[in-house]
């Protein structure tokens, strides 16, 4: 192999991969543009888990 990841502390390889291949799927030109989608869909994602938590419990 070829141990891409042997000094990495914070960013691997397959998470560089993914967010390549998101920033290409959405059309993304910038790193600022990336960073703010991602936050966005981040944000978007714990929001729903809040939600749908609270929705459990109210069982409607």
């Amino acid at each position: 192999t070829y141990e891409a990841d042997r000094y990495v502390k914070y960013f691997s390889c397959r998470q560089q991969f993914i967010t390549l291949m998101y920033a290409r799927i959405r059309k993304k030109d910038s790193l600022r543009d990336i960073i703010t989608s991602l936050r966005a869909q981040y944000h978007n994602q714990n929001w729903w888990s809040v939600w749908r938590k609270r929705w459990k419990k109210t069982g409607t």
